[in-house]
């Protein structure tokens, strides 16, 4: 007998208190830089999800593309850094964090 596959984690947040969070760090990242570039992280998230949409990806790729460098933004301020390049390890980071709002 197989098992079935495997969910998420249920967060123990509303989601209501997590999709507050989560437009809180995006609302914050519309000041931050994209690592030198022209564009701010919320810029270059927003781009991604546009390109995903305009590929014709489902919602949860458009999602994915939007949040594809969360953990930069959650990352606590001690984070070990990649000389100017971001948190190291932000992957693990931003989904441990999107697992725990629900996402």
């Amino acid at each position: 007998m197989t098992s079935p596959p495997a969910s998420p984690r249920p967060s123990s947040r509303p989601i209501e208190a997590s999709a507050e969070t989560i437009m809180s760090i995006l609302r914050d990242a519309s000041n931050l830089d994209y690592i030198g570039e022209e564009v701010t992280q919320l810029d270059h998230g927003l781009q991604c999800a546009h390109e995903a949409a305009s590929s014709g990806s489902d919602h949860e790729e458009i999602l994915a593309a939007l949040f594809h460098d969360i953990g930069h933004l959650c990352a606590s301020p001690e984070a070990k850094q990649m000389a100017g390049l971001g948190g190291v390890d932000h992957e693990a980071i931003g989904a441990d964090f999107l697992l725990n709002h629900g996402c």
